[in-house]
C-alpha cells in the first residue's frame, strides 16, 4: 500500500481505516492530508534521535485531544483528531 491508495481505501471502507506505520509512512500520509485521527503512544524514556513524525515545514496543524489513557508501565496513549478550519 502507498499513500496514493489511501483515498480509495477510505471511500470503499465500511469501517474506519487504521494504519499502523512507522514515522516515515505516517509522515507521508500526514503531509498529504490523509489522516483524520492520530494516536500517539509515549513511553517514559528519552532518546536523542529518531525519525521525525511531523514535518518541519512551519505549517500549523491544530489537534483536538479526544482521549488519554495511562498504563501501569507509565506509557500513555493520546488520541487526537485534526481540527477542521
Amino acid at each position: 500500500m502507498t499513500p496514493e491508495d489511501v483515498p480509495r481505501l477510505k471511500r470503499e471502507a465500511t469501517r474506519p481505516v487504521a494504519v499502523f506505520a512507522g514515522a516515515g509512512a505516517a509522515r507521508a500520509m500526514l503531509e498529504r492530508g490523509l489522516v483524520d485521527e492520530v494516536r500517539l503512544i509515549q513511553y517514559p524514556v528519552l532518546l536523542g534521535g529518531g525519525t521525525r513524525l511531523f514535518a518541519d515545514d512551519g505549517v500549523r496543524r491544530n489537534l483536538n485531544l479526544m482521549e488519554t489513557e495511562r498504563f501501569e508501565s507509565g506509557a500513555t496513549v493520546q488520541r487526537y483528531r485534526f481540527a477542521r478550519a
